[in-house]
């Protein structure tokens, strides 16, 4: 997402309510978290959740290609960007700076390096990586820098190679920032969050400037809302916020950093039901998304940032039970998400505007509008279930074509019926991509199947 923290990279290193077992609680309204939380993508996020990751659940867009390269390494970072391993996670320009950074520095050194690069070059990248991985495996104390370019150059396309990298380099290295901040976001995505809290506290307690102290407290916010601690999130989200206005968010762009921090403590105001925060932080930060985007009118990132704040308003804006405003704030964020997903790659596009279509649908429910709540989520589901069939093994797509399938289910006269939510789940679960909180609402999906 657009507000999703970004990663931060250098030329020297990356220097970016569980429901119950018998009676699961439905899962969370679209307006609110929609499909069950996914790891932390780091924020945004913010990134939403990351990010932000949001804290919580869409699926990462990843840019198109990685700046180019300034030197020999260029073959090698156009080959990295082209590639599709299926195990990316999310990507920014840093990281993508960091990544086309190692290019550089594989293609200018040691035979092993220039081997790999040329492998990498060629179109095998899997065969260039493992020989990288295994030169720094066999250079013992030696290979940090080895598994620091292994790190930066998977860490866009191949998160579980970037994460044994990186997880070596952790052990074997002074645990600088930037290593410990991609370290963080790594564990994160892979559900590891008490491991992913060690990693950010180390990059905080390593932390040399308040820039990258603010950007150690916005990670750290982003897996405590990961972890359900709302409390937690606040407080670290503040102080990233805090450090964002007197001391500035590092080399980013400073606008979309502190709206990606205040769309995290939003969502932890909201969380603990401290709703006049909630609006007036995401006032903000819709403020700051409205200013970016008419500055670069025809950057769709910047639309895309005024629709997630618009999202962010009308949710609030219904736990307010501010009817009008939160009509008028998800259908302008409809508006600007169906532009932009026709102009939009699959299934980015498509994702976008579902997600758009859930936080409609959900303010119509609120506001008592039936049949505005079963058009959104009916159109949303016609949406999904494009994205699930042509991405069957993607566990994200399946749990928002099956999250958004349950919401309908609950709306009468939507002809959806349980046995059909439940026969769809059973087929993710056989595929092995349904989440262990997906399984347990399976068990209630076959339960109302059967009543």
């Amino acid at each position: 997402m657009f507000f999703k923290k970004k990663d931060k990279g250098g030329s020297d290193g990356p220097e970016d309510n569980a429901p119950k077992a018998k009676a699961p609680e439905p899962p969370p309204r679209a307006a609110q978290a929609a499909p069950p939380p996914a790891p932390p993508a780091p924020p945004v996020q913010a990134r939403q959740p990351a990010p932000a990751p949001a804290p919580a659940a869409a699926p990462p867009t990843r840019p198109a290609a990685a700046p180019p390269s300034g030197g020999q390494g260029g073959a090698v970072n156009a080959a990295l960007s082209a590639w599709r391993s299926g195990r990316s996670v999310p990507s920014s320009i840093e990281s993508l700076r960091a990544q086309a950074a190692a290019a550089d520095r594989l293609a200018t050194g040691d035979d092993t390096d220039r081997a790999a690069a040329a492998l990498i070059a060629g179109g095998q990248v899997e065969q260039g990586l493992d020989m990288l991985g295994a030169a720094a495996e066999a250079a013992g104390v030696a290979g940090a820098q080895r598994w620091r370019t292994l790190g930066q150059l998977a860490f866009n396309v191949e998160g579980g190679r970037a994460r044994v990298a990186y997880e070596k380099l952790f052990s074997l290295h002074p645990r600088q920032f930037w290593d410990s901040l991609f370290l963080a976001r790594l564990r994160g995505l892979a559900g590891l969050l008490g491991e992913a809290r060690e990693a950010a506290e180390n990059a905080l307690a390593a932390a040399t400037q308040d820039a990258d102290r603010g950007i150690a407290h916005a990670e750290l916010a982003l897996i405590a809302a990961a972890a359900r601690d709302p409390r937690t999130a606040l407080i670290q989200a503040e102080q990233a916020i805090a450090f964002a206005r007197s001391a500035g968010v590092g080399a980013g762009d400073p606008d979309r950093e502190l709206a990606g921090r205040l769309v995290l403590a939003g969502d932890a105001a909201l969380a603990l039901g401290d709703v006049a925060k909630a609006r007036a932080v995401f006032a903000e930060g819709l403020a700051l998304a409205r200013k970016m985007g008419a500055a670069a009118p025809t950057d769709p990132l910047r639309a895309r940032g005024v629709c997630e704040l618009l999202e962010k308003v009308a949710t609030a804006a219904v736990a307010a039970k501010d009817f009008d405003a939160a009509r008028n704030a998800a259908e302008e964020a409809l508006g600007i998400c169906r532009k932009l997903s026709a102009a939009m790659p699959a299934p980015d596009g498509q994702r976008l505007l579902s997600k758009a279509l859930n936080v409609r649908g959900e303010v119509a429910a609120a506001s008592g509008d039936a049949a505005g709540e079963k058009a959104a989520f009916a159109e949303s589901l016609t949406i999904m279930r494009q994205v699930g069939a042509a991405n069957p093994n993607d566990a994200v797509a399946q749990r928002e074509l099956w999250t958004v399938m349950w919401r309908l289910a609950q709306v009468a006269g939507a002809g959806i019926p349980w046995s059909e939510v439940a026969r769809t789940m059973e087929t993710i679960h056989s595929a092995g991509v349904l989440d262990p909180e997906g399984a347990r609402f399976l068990e209630e999906a076959r339960r109302r199947a059967a009543a």
